[in-house]
């Protein structure tokens, strides 16, 4: 809706593109999040309900990278198909980042099913599972290198977010907190008296 009343039918493409992008991008940052989040926090509310949820959260990032990827292929392949490679080296490999992590989420998306668990293992599809924290820093390249969510847009292709930028790197960085207290064992405790202390964890 928002991209339609852009001046130009191709604005609107870059622009619905962008939105997209930046929204499946949020949803995976936060599918990533779920889970340290709720394990260095045990007492917070809800903390089953975003469990039960996670992965109908990353097959979300999944569904919206769909049309993000459709808005920038229907225009190329109808139009001009040079411009998959003319605007340079950087939004070439742009390009093969983001069909890389594509297929990774495909992949994920398909898996998230508890028959999928069952015929797979449950270590396997923990494995295969994990590569979501490899795709998230993945996907950031590629959003900097193609150009036009961050920071090296060029006109043609839109105007760079960096509030967006901002706030999804502040997002990491707490994802990257959550993640060393999990590792370290630390988890943030509730004591009867409602005195809360950070303890290190004895779970195994």
């Amino acid at each position: 809706i928002m991209s339609a009343f852009e001046p130009t039918t191709a604005a609107a493409f870059i622009a619905a593109r962008q939105i997209y992008g930046l929204t499946a991008i949020g949803i995976l940052i936060c599918a990533c999040l779920i889970g340290p989040f709720t394990w260095a926090f045990p007492g917070m509310p809800l903390n089953g309900v975003l469990r039960a949820g996670r992965r109908a959260v990353g097959v979300s990032a999944f569904v919206v990278a769909i049309p993000h990827v459709a808005c920038y292929l229907w225009p190329v392949l109808f139009k001009n198909w040079r411009d998959l490679y003319e605007p340079g080296l950087l939004w070439v490999v742009g390009l093969v980042l983001g069909l890389l992590v594509l297929l990774d989420l495909s992949m994920l998306a398909w898996t998230s099913r508890d028959g999928a668990v069952k015929a797979m293992g449950g270590r396997r599809w923990k494995r295969l599972h994990r590569t979501v924290y490899i795709a998230t820093p993945v996907i950031f390249l590629h959003a900097l290198f193609v150009g036009t969510d961050f920071g090296l847009a060029t006109p043609e292709h839109g105007e760079a977010d960096y509030g967006s930028l901002i706030a999804f790197s502040i997002l990491t960085a707490a994802w990257l907190v959550l993640a060393w207290l999990r590792h370290r064992g630390i988890r943030w405790s509730t004591r009867p008296a409602a005195s809360v202390a950070i303890t290190p964890s004895t779970d195994s």
